[in-house]
């Protein structure tokens, strides 16, 4: 007997009894199932969510280390007064110094020295010659 012809002589039963334990049986069967899967599913989304925080970290603590290290460079830099030039860079690249640091264009030692020994000229006071000497230091001054 082949198993379509037992599964139609449990169907016409007459005693009643195998119809009702064949249904409640597929019943659990299909709950089972699908409870399986349910663990299964979420079981792979939690590996899932687990490798994302792992890697997530992973780039945290390689990010960390850089930023720490060019967090000491910019540091070391602005406590050596070094303005200028590179370090003057590296601050203008960080946006949070960038924007609270605000730097007027530095003048050079040279053109404060020309500004005082102009300051210190009483031209109306002065002969030619006099003149002609202050003019040729403020020259030099200006040659650096």
């Amino acid at each position: 007997m082949n198993a379509l012809a037992r599964l139609r002589a449990l169907w016409t039963d007459r005693a009643g009894a195998a119809a009702p334990l064949m249904a409640s049986g597929l019943a659990v069967a299909a709950l089972l199932l699908t409870l399986t899967l349910t663990q299964v599913l979420e079981h792979l989304h939690k590996r899932e969510l687990q490798a994302d925080a792992d890697l997530i970290a992973l780039i945290a603590v390689r990010d960390s280390d850089y930023s720490v290290e060019r967090a000491r460079a910019v540091l070391r830099q602005l406590e050596e007064g070094e303005t200028s030039g590179k370090a003057a860079r590296l601050v203008d690249d960080l946006p949070l110094f960038s924007v609270a640091v605000k730097r007027e264009p530095q003048r050079p030692k040279a053109a404060d020295a020309l500004a005082e020994a102009l300051a210190a000229l009483h031209p109306d006071e002065m002969t030619p010659r006099e003149a002609l000497d202050a003019l040729y230091r403020l020259k030099g001054l200006a040659a650096g």
